[in-house]
């Protein structure tokens, strides 16, 4: 009797320190998750938009830069065609 006694109170134990350990498990994981969904939240609505505005602006002055070269040399064509 004397040996189950001790059992059980080994598996009291046990059990009290899984859940006082799972309870910091838990806060861990939730903070880890909060910090990844407010990364997915913040690259979705400030870092892609910043990102896409920039790319933008650098595609229009690329083009831009070749509507001018094109005009250039179609000027520089009807001149030596007029000589």
């Amino acid at each position: 009797m004397n040996d189950e006694m001790i059992v059980n109170e080994e598996v009291v134990e046990m059990t009290e320190d899984i859940i006082d350990n799972s309870g910091k498990g838990l806060k861990t994981a939730g903070g880890i998750g909060l910090a990844v969904l407010g990364g997915i939240i913040t690259y979705r609505y400030i870092v892609r938009p910043i990102v896409d505005k920039i790319k933008s602006k650098k595609e229009l002055k690329n083009m831009s830069e070749e509507v001018d070269d094109t005009i250039m040399e179609v000027v520089i064509e009807e001149q030596h065609t007029e000589d």
